[in-house]
């Protein structure tokens, strides 16, 4: 059974959740792009960090909503 929706509005930030996985990937790309490399290197390392950040990313901001709902519950 999915959980009832509850009246509560959401947290501000919440509609924002998809800003710091834009912010890191515009950040990233200008990064690589003001390297004087290879271009298929330059792709390349643009695609591995991308992915290492996202997973980054990802898990930090599960860690600190995890440790914010553990606050409110207490």
């Amino acid at each position: 059974m999915t959980p009832a929706k509850t009246d509560q509005p959401r947290p501000f930030w919440s509609r924002f959740r998809f800003l710091p996985y834009s912010a890191l990937g515009i950040l990233i790309f200008y990064f690589n792009s003001t390297w004087d490399v290879n271009f298929f290197v330059r792709g390349y390392l643009t695609l591995l960090e991308v992915q290492t950040a996202i997973i980054l990313l990802y898990f930090l901001m599960a860690r600190l909503s995890k440790s914010q709902n553990h606050k409110i519950d207490l």
